[in-house]
């Protein structure tokens, strides 16, 4: 069963229209859960939730399944899967599962357990990824980390008309760069080599 709380329409000054918050102090909830047009200090959930134009002001921690469309986090920490569309996060993002992200900026540090998509986003710190793909589609990133993992099978990142702005470091050495031709990494790639679309 899903639980939905509505209240009045809200505003973000970067993404939404100009309209009155509604206000939360925390939401600690569980089951399959929506949250849409609140103003929330924290936010901790335990299931699927999908937050809509919303803004938590502190920290949110998701075990389960996050869906975000229209909202800013301060910190995001997710135990499972990831959607973000045209959502704002300022500090620092955890995810422990994959992320899919459209239309989104990362102004902290970014972690990811899993494959990462992301379509016309910015991240303005460090990515360091745990997995063996990632894709960044009209995407602006400054560094990207990618980890061992102990298996050995080669990482790959795909980058169309992306750009980032340091290095590539494949920790494991065994990485390789996929970009076309409006695609550029400023700095080096490290243990990886480049490859044309």
């Amino acid at each position: 069963m899903l639980k939905k709380i509505t209240l009045l329409p809200l505003m973000t000054g970067l993404l939404l229209s100009h309209t009155v918050w509604s206000t939360e102090k925390d939401i600690n909830s569980f089951g399959d859960h929506e949250v849409s047009n609140l103003q929330i200090s924290k936010l901790t959930h335990s299931g699927s939730i999908e937050v809509l134009n919303s803004a938590i002001e502190a920290f949110s921690i998701i075990n389960g399944q996050l869906k975000s469309k229209n909202t800013s986090f301060c910190e995001l920490t997710v135990n499972g899967d990831a959607e973000l569309e045209q959502s704002k996060i300022e500090g620092k993002v955890a995810i422990n599962g994959s992320l899919d992200a459209d239309s989104s900026s990362f102004g902290g540090p970014v972690l990811i357990h899993g494959h990462i998509s992301a379509e016309s986003c910015e991240f303005n710190d460090q990515i360091t990824l745990h997995g063996n793909q990632a894709e960044f589609e009209e995407s602006s990133l400054k560094t990207l980390v990618i980890q061992e993992n102990h298996s050995n099978t080669p990482q790959t990142i795909y980058l169309e008309d992306s750009i980032v702005a340091n290095d590539i470091v494949f920790k494991q050495g065994n990485g390789t760069v996929v970009l076309d031709n409006d695609s550029q990494v400023k700095g080096e790639v490290k243990g990886g080599i480049i490859k044309n679309a």
